[in-house]
């Protein structure tokens, strides 16, 4: 059988299982807070299938270029089409929103496949040996999607979306491209960025299940 099943893996896979959900649950519009969550579920895996990919001290080069390749074809995934289906599902459907949506996803293919070709020629570390980002990464929009998401639905802001989102999209498709420089956060860092998202999460979804009945 073709392709790696270690544990390695194992997260990236279900990153990828989580946002092709999520893409689902957007075709008819009536579930968009349930591909909220799935976006957030992709964030959460994305933040430690690295971590736990380096683990694995006796994996071979096959197997850790199999890894960078995954790790950036699922991001595309959940990271650019799961979005933009997010925001075409919140109405952006006339044929400018149309294209901003097109130009958002082309902007996360060109940062990770330059993400990729900066890895492998080892360029992603800086003169003190500090890995960081060249450019907003792609998983980003795991956290400013669902809070522009959570501010609209708590303001009852919907109305304005076809206006909100679109900026949205554009100012996080302009960093995907920026030469930016973000350096890779800590494990610390990382946890506190997994609480903050679950707070966002645990707010859409009582705003979603609780306010919104009222």
């Amino acid at each position: 059988m073709l392709g790696f099943y270690n544990y390695g893996v194992i997260l990236t896979y279900l990153s990828l299982a989580a946002s092709v959900c999520g893409i689902m649950t957007t075709i008819d519009g009536h579930h968009v807070t349930l591909a909220i969550v799935c976006l957030m579920v992709s964030g959460f895996l994305d933040a430690f299938d690295g971590r736990v990919a380096r683990t694995r001290k006796l994996a071979t080069d096959q197997e850790k270029s199999f890894g960078i390749q995954i790790d950036s074809l699922c991001d595309m995934v959940c990271f650019g089409v799961l979005p933009a289906s997010i925001g075409r599902a919140c109405g952006m459907n006339y044929l400018w929103q149309s294209a901003i949506l097109v130009l958002f996803v082309l902007a996360a293919l060109i940062r990770l496949a330059y993400y990729n070709v900066l890895e492998m020629e080892n360029k992603n570390v800086d003169e003190g040996g500090q890995r960081f980002f060249r450019g907003l990464p792609v998983t980003s929009v795991a956290i400013v999607l669902p809070i522009f998401y959570g501010i609209m639905m708590y303001c009852k802001l919907f109305k304005w979306a076809g206006i909100i989102l679109p900026v949205m999209f554009i100012g996080i498709g302009v960093g995907y491209v920026s030469k930016i420089k973000i350096k890779k956060p800590s494990l610390g860092q990382t946890v506190a960025l997994i609480v903050f998202g679950a707070f966002v999460m645990a707010a859409i979804l009582f705003f979603r299940f609780s306010i919104l009945k009222r």
